[in-house]
């Protein structure tokens, strides 16, 4: 299975658990979590080329996610989402990234 072309991706399922996540139901958390953690770690390692560092990627990302659960507004699909979160971090460390290596060659210079 393909998490990236799920072709049983339950949409409606999705913004249930969501739902009942906001409402506290923790269980409900732990099956998104389930359910998109392989998509999550794919993504992230089509982005990075690494086990290692899509694995992190993939923790800090989901982090945010589920930091960030109250904020969905149920107008887009949960991957959809999740997608922009785990593209934007990738991206952000990346920026950050380069600008260590920037700082230290000021350093050297």
């Amino acid at each position: 299975m393909n998490p990236l072309t799920d072709k049983n991706y339950d949409e409606a399922l999705d913004k249930e658990l969501i739902r009942r996540t906001l409402e506290g139901d923790k269980s409900a958390l732990n099956k998104l979590i389930e359910l998109h953690q392989p998509y999550i770690y794919n993504l992230a390692w089509k982005m990075c080329g690494d086990h290692a560092n899509a694995s992190d990627l993939s923790q800090e990302a989901l982090i945010k996610i589920i930091s960030n659960l109250g904020k969905f507004n149920f107008q887009s699909s949960f991957r959809t989402w999740a997608y922009r979160i785990v593209r934007n971090h990738f991206l952000n460390d990346q920026k950050k990234s380069a600008k260590i290596i920037a700082s230290n060659f000021q350093d050297l210079g």
